[in-house]
């Protein structure tokens, strides 16, 4: 299971930066593969729907990574904290969008990066128990298809 997170975090990660650094996407890791697409591309579409949240939640947290790393691990614990219950997969887009914008968009640098895959890690071993209570990887993907359409549907009310 720990390596299927590992897998799911550094794919994902790799999705978003080479999303928003225009490359195309190659999957760089053999074995285990819980990523699908569907779901980089479901945690860019909250990027693009919560960005001016997570803007407001950067600047707050960057400054704060900057100065000491470990404050990115605490903002990770914060996220799982506010877990609720019954919404596993919504708090692990939530989770994922959160750590990937503050990784990749805010800051770029590639030891950022690997922390973020790192606290996905952390944060998804947290939360395994009611992720596989749910259906695991297979419903994960299912519900990033079903929230990915109601974020782009949000996404185009934003823009008329």
């Amino acid at each position: 299971m720990e390596a299927e997170a590992w897998a799911f975090a550094r794919d994902l990660m790799i999705f978003v930066y080479n999303h928003y650094n225009k490359k195309y996407w190659v999957r760089h890791l053999n074995g285990c593969k819980p990523f699908q697409e569907e779901m980089g591309r479901t945690v860019v579409s909250f990027h693009v729907v919560f960005s001016k949240f997570l803007d407001e939640l950067s600047n707050v947290i960057c400054p704060e990574i900057c100065k000491n790393e470990k404050a990115f691990y605490e903002f990770a614990e914060t996220l799982v904290a506010s877990y609720w219950k019954g919404y596993i997969f919504l708090e692990l887009i939530t989770i994922c969008s959160c750590i990937s914008y503050v990784a990749v968009c805010k800051s770029g640098r590639p030891r950022i990066m690997n922390f973020g895959c790192e606290l996905i890690v952390k944060c998804f071993q947290r939360l395994q128990w009611d992720f596989y209570a749910e259906g695991g990887w297979l419903n994960f993907s299912i519900y990033c298809m079903l929230y990915a359409r109601v974020l782009q549907e949000l996404q185009a009310k934003n823009h008329h």
